[in-house]
């Protein structure tokens, strides 16, 4: 996702797109990342994680590369920014759906440390993009060369991944079905499992809300900081422009590192702490950065929120899946679909109050959006032990 914001300002210039032109192609991105997130638990349940991944991957690259390019039509520009969040949603949802599965099996919770190693992608390209373009590169050039090397990073692991379909059934079914095919340990799942069609979550209706509400606020926090956290560090607390960025890096670099080390830190403390523990933190981060226009302050306020909400969203998501008792995909594709909602119109809607008010407003107030997560939360995590 990381390189619609190298590539996205570069196609402004090219096409000489006002604001509002350039606002559609950004929703037509989000508009597709969101409603396919809502039907992917369908797709996978039909036709498994391996066709989805594969699919959606290169759907990704492909669309990636073409809006990257100066030359196409302008027609073509939203139908690749459609595209490209399209493919994305599915992608992220089919390998949350993975990594659930060999939770289930593990009894390990591992969806933290794939979403550490997400996390480094995206600081991988921030950094990768700007290189590259301040040496001169065309943009299409590093487009292809960044999607050809993910594809070959992408070719090297996809024969080690499991078709699974997302069916609680198949985690029990798959001690007696799994069957050894290499001397390297690569397992395939029994055929049978892709005839079962169980219907329903098994998961209450307003316990997957309020996991879904959970997945929203966490990622509003981050959007916050996206959208949100350079504009304040230059007109509310006279940052130079030029480092601007820095407030993103700082909360994205410690939500990556307790992401790297949350199974030992969700061992530690519990799940319960981590979810509501964090929000906590999350609220006195957000109060602190609002009504302290000191930079340093403010910096400090991004990285405490990093470190309070980065497990926040792999543990609900893990949480969801072990709680669904048939069809976690399409549990998981809702709560994944209203965590990138948060991303996505949360700080657009935060716009309204730095126009009423100013830009410490809209930290006060998604941080007492932070509370409500955390009473979310702890409904949640405490309407069933946990199996595990």
């Amino acid at each position: 996702m990381s390189p619609w914001a190298a590539v996205a300002p570069v196609i402004k210039d090219a096409f000489a797109m006002g604001a509002e032109i350039f606002a559609a192609m950004s929703m037509c991105f989000g508009f597709g990342a969101l409603s396919a997130m809502f039907f992917t638990g369908r797709i996978i349940k039909r036709w498994g994680f391996k066709r989805c991944a594969w699919g959606s991957f290169v759907m990704v690259i492909l669309s990636m590369i073409m809006l990257s390019s100066r030359f196409m039509p302008f027609e073509m520009v939203y139908i690749s920014a459609l595209l490209w969040g399209g493919a994305l949603g599915i992608y992220e949802v089919s390998i949350n759906i993975h990594a659930t599965y060999f939770e289930e099996l593990t009894k390990r919770r591992l969806l933290t440390r794939f979403t550490a190693s997400y996390t480094a992608g995206c600081i991988a390209a921030t950094i990768i993009y700007p290189l590259f373009m301040h040496m001169g590169f065309p943009i299409e050039l590093i487009a292809l060369g960044s999607g050809l090397a993910s594809l070959l990073l992408f070719l090297a692991v996809f024969r080690h991944t499991v078709d699974t379909h997302g069916q609680k059934s198949e985690c029990a079914a798959s001690q007696s079905s799994l069957e050894h095919t290499d001397a390297k340990n690569v397992y395939s799942i029994s055929e049978s499992l892709q005839d079962q069609k169980p219907g329903g979550f098994g998961l209450g209706r307003l316990m997957l809300l309020c996991a879904a509400g959970v997945t929203f606020f966490s990622l509003l926090a981050e959007g916050t900081v996206y959208d949100w956290g350079g504009v304040y560090l230059v007109h509310e607390c006279a940052f130079p422009i030029s480092l601007a960025a820095l407030g993103f890096m700082c909360y994205e670099g410690c939500a990556g590192v307790v992401r790297f080390f949350g199974e030992g830190i969700v061992a530690k403390i519990g799940v319960v702490r981590t979810v509501v523990g964090g929000a906590f933190l999350a609220f006195t981060a957000l109060l602190l950065g609002g009504l302290v226009s000191y930079a340093p302050i403010v910096l400090l306020s991004f990285a405490l929120l990093g470190t309070a909400v980065g497990n926040v969203m792999p543990v609900i998501i893990s949480e969801t899946a072990r709680r669904c008792l048939k069809d976690k995909a399409q549990a998981i594709g809702f709560v994944s679909a209203m965590g990138y909602a948060g991303i996505l119109t949360g700080p657009a809607l935060l716009g309204g109050v730095a126009v009423m008010y100013d830009h410490a407003a809209i930290f006060v107030t998604v941080a007492f959006g932070m509370l409500i997560m955390g009473l979310m939360g702890y409904l949640f995590l405490r309407s069933e032990k946990p199996r595990v």
